[in-house]
């Protein structure tokens, strides 16, 4: 079985910011619920702004980026995961896949899974037209052909460009 993110290490990565920046990224990921709120959607909670919401999480991002170690410690289902696939898949297949491996009372959520990606600055997202790819910063070179291969199907399939969005 694939291990998956412990409440435990979930508790000690979002213990090191002030109780604002722990609510603001536990509703933008559904860190609680399960249930992922748009920035307008978490500000009405919190009566602010979605753009003070769009701040305030980045902020929290950028401190657990700072404070490192919990953060990749975190992450590594994450990380182990995508390698275990190649280090590289499509957001909904990689996703499929920890949650069939993992037991099922530490099924990770759609939101969770985004959250760990924006923990770990080793995981890339790709955005197509047609959905996402993932995959991990630091592939060996040996495996450009199947690099190459899935984003040729990709803009195939979009028949539009790619766009790296490394940080959101």
């Amino acid at each position: 079985m694939l291990a998956a993110p412990s409440q435990d290490s979930l508790t000690t990565v979002l213990s090191a910011l002030p109780e604002r920046q722990r609510r603001v990224l536990s509703l933008r990921y559904g860190l609680q619920d399960g249930t992922p709120l748009s920035l307008r959607q978490a500000g009405k909670r919190l009566g602010i702004t979605g753009e003070r919401v769009r701040q305030i999480e980045r902020d929290a991002i950028a401190r657990l980026w700072r404070r490192g170690e919990p953060a990749r410690l975190a992450s590594q289902p994450l990380v182990d995961a995508l390698a275990q696939v190649g280090g590289i898949a499509r957001f909904d297949d990689l996703l499929a896949a920890l949650r069939k491996r993992a037991l099922p009372s530490q099924r990770p959520s759609e939101g969770l899974v985004r959250f760990l990606r924006r923990l770990d600055q080793r995981v890339v997202r790709v955005r197509t037209g047609r959905g996402e790819v993932w995959a991990l910063r630091d592939r060996p070179v040996g495996d450009v052909p199947a690099i190459e291969a899935l984003c040729i199907s990709l803009l195939r399939e979009a028949k539009m460009g790619l766009s790296m969005d490394c940080l959101s």
